[in-house]
């Protein structure tokens, strides 16, 4: 996008929430910097930490493939061989979070179930601190979206919305106080990116009437 095409969409007395960690805002577009919220942090700001990784729930996402799978029969609770044997399934996914007790489970030895059980609390705990806190940020920031409450416009340019970052659009509508009538301008550069627009706008319950789109 070109940048004087920019310059005419950039208005003075906008707010602006920056989803990347450059101040490109305040160099390029010489936008003022308390006009801006580094929603993910500034690269910049040594007093800022960068907020990276993913924005889903640990908990919930268990719970949800717990549930998916608990009658996967590839979970079940014994196998058959070929002679018509019953054994005890050893997969490690199961033993790991199907096994009701672990002294029961087809470990082979205390290696595998120890070495089971650090891999396991690894990722578990990477998965967790690599959580974009949604909610915990939202609540840090919670002056600036406050201050949104009257808006009437909204232009998104370059942004993925990706799903990670619907909460923090969700607030914006959720404290504005005529939802129904702010005026949504969406940048897209491929088919893809109206497949994301049309997603978005769903998840949003956004009037395809108040959207209009933006080639770049």
């Amino acid at each position: 996008m070109q940048k004087e095409y920019c310059i005419k969409l950039f208005k003075n007395n906008a707010l602006y929430i920056n989803f990347n960690y450059t101040e490109f805002l305040e160099t390029l577009y010489k936008i003022p910097k308390n006009q801006i919220l580094y929603i993910h942090g500034n690269r910049k700001d040594k007093n800022s930490q960068l907020v990276l990784g993913h924005g889903q729930d640990p908990e919930d996402n268990f719970n949800e493939w717990y549930i998916r799978n608990k009658e996967n029969r590839r979970f079940e609770d014994f196998k058959t061989n070929k002679q018509g044997k019953k054994y005890r399934n050893p997969s490690l996914t199961y033993s790991t979070y199907f096994l009701n007790k672990d002294e029961k489970g087809n470990w082979k030895n205390h290696i595998r179930y120890y070495a089971t059980d650090n891999a396991v609390s690894i990722v578990e705990e990477y998965f967790d601190k690599s959580a974009k806190k949604t909610a915990h940020i939202i609540s840090n920031n919670l002056d600036f979206f406050l201050k949104l409450k009257n808006i009437e416009e909204i232009i998104i340019l370059g942004h993925s919305l990706s799903s990670v970052d619907y909460p923090y659009f969700k607030k914006i509508i959720d404290v504005n106080e005529n939802p129904d009538k702010i005026n949504w301008r969406i940048s897209w550069y491929s088919e893809k990116d109206k497949t994301k627009i049309e997603t978005f706008t769903q998840e949003a319950h956004i009037k395809m009437s108040n959207i209009e789109l933006i080639r770049i």
